[in-house]
């Protein structure tokens, strides 16, 4: 564009105006020039340019490229942000799940749930993170119900709550749903009297009176018609037969395998709990990917998809790393090299490990003085401000659990070290407060690969420290316990590889 010049000239009889571009002037026949500018606002320029290109108005139209950093739309769906360079031009970012941005605009907690997950005590709805219903804020909300939060959802006057389902019913219904054939059930609702000398059982059944209640299981009598005379032995849970036959007492462990369930509870047996980063889900133990995927950078974990690596980049042990095959040449297993340019060159067979001198295989440690602690139920007692414990996790799918009660609000800061380089061990810590409702907070943070979990005890507050393989693991709850006192319940445990066995460690603990 040629610059507009300017000319102010004085003549007599003439009011001169602006100069065209040539310079030209045209009196008008009234004795002044006609006004030949093109815009009287910058707006209207701006309305004329194209995207990163400013307009200003200096009777007419001048256009230059906007600041660097501008926003801008660069009409492509699949990059965000966009901004112009400077140069007149608009650029954007291109999109891509896994890269560790989460786009307001293209990615969401559905779409890509590990850019955009949702904070812990929030739950993805429709691509939306919401609070999960918060029970007794007197509102009733979807995923609440008579049975799980009876205070925001109290069912009408003239009908009760039938906890199995969730569902408000009259009494009739009741009974009916309840399976009740008589008796007066603990909500209140009267299902009837027997008949024929019958008497009313504590299941709410009709049976002969002469024999339920005399401390002898009567060939007539089963489990569920007569629990006070049939109770099944600890361990095992009641049956009811079908087509009209009697109710059987089942091991829990078949009650469980029959029904497929390898979490939770039915028929009052308890099939057990989920491992770290997973929750039960209808019986099922179900992946958390934020947790699963946490601290990775790459690869698949349980169909989760935890991102990708850069052309020149190779994914090993779920971080993207380069030059691997130079620095793994001759090694059969563990990290080599430091620091960022360190690559992971594989895991020991069975439950051999890793030593870290000579990245060989050898064979596993085997000692572990404090069986049987597999379970929080059976750990072993541990005390003191400060204290150790060496030994190992073997054979595979061996997890130790310790105990430690304490008796005011003072934490402790527990250390898992000693690993094998190719060893990948959880440490969980849960705090369960003698009286009154649980509370901890966990001081380490993710930054430390700390990750709060789905309690492994029932009424506790449960934390993992989930590093890379070989990494020391450190965790530290803060109790608040109200009145003080509780028990901290410390797991080593395994992970989902048979290859994680069969390595020492050293577990620490101190104010």
């Amino acid at each position: 564009m040629k610059k507009t010049i300017f000319v102010s000239m004085f003549f007599v009889g003439f009011a001169l105006s602006c100069a065209n571009n040539q310079g030209a002037m045209q009196p008008s026949d009234t004795g002044s020039e006609t006004d030949t500018c093109t815009c009287s606002t910058d707006q209207e320029c701006q309305a004329q340019a194209q995207e990163c290109m400013t307009g200003v108005c200096k009777c007419t139209c001048s256009f230059f490229p906007s600041a660097k950093g501008t926003v801008c739309d660069d009409k492509k769906a699949d990059t965000d942000p966009d901004t112009c360079d400077g140069n007149g031009k608009c650029t954007g970012i291109k999109l891509s799940c896994g890269d560790h941005k989460c786009s307001a605009t293209q990615e969401n907690c559905l779409s890509c749930p590990q850019d955009c997950a949702c904070q812990e005590g929030d739950r993805c709805l429709d691509g939306v993170c919401e609070k999960l219903p918060s029970c007794n804020d007197n509102v009733c909300q979807k995923g609440e119900n008579c049975a799980s939060c009876p205070a925001d959802c109290p069912c009408d006057p003239g009908t009760v709550c039938f906890k199995v389902k969730g569902e408000c019913l009259d009494c009739a219904n009741y009974c009916k749903k309840a399976k009740k054939d008589c008796g007066v059930a603990e909500n209140g609702c009267n299902c009837g009297a027997c008949q024929n000398g019958k008497t009313c059982n504590a299941l709410g059944k009709c049976q002969d009176s002469s024999l339920c209640g005399n401390g002898t299981c009567e060939a007539t009598e089963d489990c569920a018609g007569c629990p006070q005379d049939c109770a099944c032995p600890k361990g095992e849970a009641c049956i009811p037969g079908k087509n009209g036959a009697q109710a059987q007492c089942q091991d829990c462990t078949k009650v469980c395998a029959d029904n497929n369930r390898e979490c939770g509870s039915i028929f009052s047996c308890d099939c057990g709990g989920c491992s770290v980063c997973h929750h039960c889900y209808q019986g099922k133990c179900v992946g958390k990917q934020s947790c699963l995927c946490y601290n990775k950078e790459c690869g698949t974990i349980e169909g989760f998809d935890c991102g990708k690596c850069a052309d020149d980049e190779e994914c090993i042990m779920n971080t993207c790393m380069k030059g691997c095959k130079e620095l793994c040449s001759g090694k059969e297993c563990g990290w080599s090299g430091t620091g960022d340019d360190a690559c992971f060159c594989g895991f020991c067979d069975g439950c051999t490990q890793c030593d870290s001198l000579s990245n060989k295989c050898v064979p596993a440690a085997t000692n572990d003085d404090n069986e049987p602690n597999n379970m929080p139920d059976k750990a072993t007692e541990i005390t003191g401000e400060t204290g150790s414990i060496n030994t190992s996790l073997y054979p595979s799918g061996d997890d130790d659990w310790y105990r430690m009660h304490i008796n005011n609000n003072s934490s402790i800061l527990f250390k898992l070290s000693g690993l094998a380089s190719d060893k990948d061990y959880d440490l969980v810590e849960c705090l369960k407060c003698d009286n009154g409702v649980t509370k901890g907070d966990n001081n380490l943070g993710e930054d430390k690969g700390v990750y709060k979990i789905d309690p492994l005890i029932t009424g506790a507050v449960c934390y993992a420290s989930i590093n890379l393989a070989g990494e020391d693991e450190m965790l530290r709850v803060i109790p608040k316990c109200d009145p003080m006192g509780g028990t901290y319940y410390i797991g080593v445990l395994w992970g989902t590889d048979a290859t994680d066995c069969g390595s020492a460690y050293t577990l620490e603990w101190s104010h």
